[in-house]
C-alpha cells in the first residue's frame, strides 16, 4: 500500500501539471465531482450550462472538490 502524499508534493504535482496543461481544456468542478472539458466544444464565450455534454471528456469523481461556485 502507498503512502498518503504530504501537503508539499501535492503543490509540486499541481504546479508541475499547470507547466505542461494543454491549451484548450479545462476542469471544471460539478454536483461534487471534478470533469475534463474540451473548450472547442463549446459555443465562443460561453459557459458550461448542462446542455453540451459532447464537451466533457472525462469525470473524476475520486478527487474532492467545492461542486461549483458560491454564489
Amino acid at each position: 500500500m502507498s503512502r498518503p502524499y504530504t501537503l508539499n508534493e501535492i503543490v509540486e504535482i499541481l504546479d508541475n501539471l499547470s507547466k505542461r496543461w494543454p491549451y484548450g481544456y479545462s476542469l471544471f468542478s460539478w454536483s461534487g465531482s471534478l470533469h475534463l472539458m474540451d473548450d472547442s466544444k463549446m459555443p465562443d464565450g460561453a459557459h458550461y450550462n448542462g446542455s453540451s455534454y459532447d464537451a466533457i471528456v472525462d469525470t473524476f469523481p475520486g478527487i474532492p472538490n467545492d461542486g461549483g461556485d458560491p454564489d
